[in-house]
């Protein structure tokens, strides 16, 4: 065994152990923020309560967490998924690598540096990214209530930006474009919605190009289905 690549990766493995730990608690999204005009910490949506004439406040606590297997651990679970031998055992990986291949431990070594390099292996950077989706889809779809969209919605949504499908459709045509498309198209088709395609591309040289085409059906069926999914779901909860 390379001891140089057993050491790094063992250091590797308690960094990564520790930011899973950090996402698992996650944070308090309701925290106080200083109010220059009281001198103090206050939180948003508060409630006031009065017991026997006393005053009393009860803290609005709003706890977002990311246990293993969302966001950013969702890839790196994938990762570790391809390597001979299991080192996940509850949502933590295990020091015990002593017994791992050359090739099983470089893997390894690989896949943890990614996730440690991505936005999404800490808690500010998977709310960043958050807040970003929903701007940019409230952009360029004025009528989508984005504060309907759950941290699940958004992870589903980032997920399917970053497929390769995707980026293939992009760049033929721009991505607020294909969003406005997909929308306005949802339960409509797949004939509609290609109809609109061949406004952005041509329709004889689309059938030509048979994986590019199939990048853009599959796209509109995922987003398809992810629309129907959350759409009943919120009709449930009226």
């Amino acid at each position: 065994m390379n001891n140089q690549l057993y050491r790094e990766t063992l250091k590797l493995i308690k960094e990564t152990n520790r930011r899973l730990a950090k996402l698992e608690k996650g944070i308090d999204v309701n925290r106080g923020t200083y109010n220059p005009k009281t001198k103090r910490f206050e939180r948003k949506g508060n409630q006031v309560l009065y017991k026997d004439g006393k005053r009393t406040i009860i803290k609005s606590v709003k706890r977002v967490s990311y246990p293993f297997g969302s966001w950013g651990t969702k890839k790196l679970q994938a990762n570790l998924s391809t390597l001979q031998s299991n080192v996940i055992s509850k949502g933590r990986l295990t020091t015990n690598i002593k017994g791992l291949s050359k090739t099983d431990l470089s893997g390894l070594n690989k896949a943890l540096k990614s996730f440690l390099n991505y936005k999404t292996s800490k808690v500010k950077g998977i709310r960043a990214i958050e807040e970003q989706t929903k701007a940019n889809i409230k952009a360029e779809l004025e009528d989508f209530d984005t504060e309907q969209l759950t941290s699940e919605d958004i992870a589903t949504l980032y997920d399917m930006l970053g497929k390769q499908d995707f980026n293939d459709a992009t760049r033929y045509i721009p991505a607020s474009d294909l969003w406005v498309m997909l929308y306005n198209t949802k339960a409509k088709g797949e004939e509609t919605y290609m109809q609109r395609i061949y406004a952005h591309i041509d329709e004889s040289s689309l059938m030509n190009d048979n994986d590019l085409r199939d990048s853009l059906i599959r796209i509109y069926n995922k987003f398809n289905s992810w629309f129907i999914i959350k759409s009943g779901y919120l009709m449930k909860k009226r």
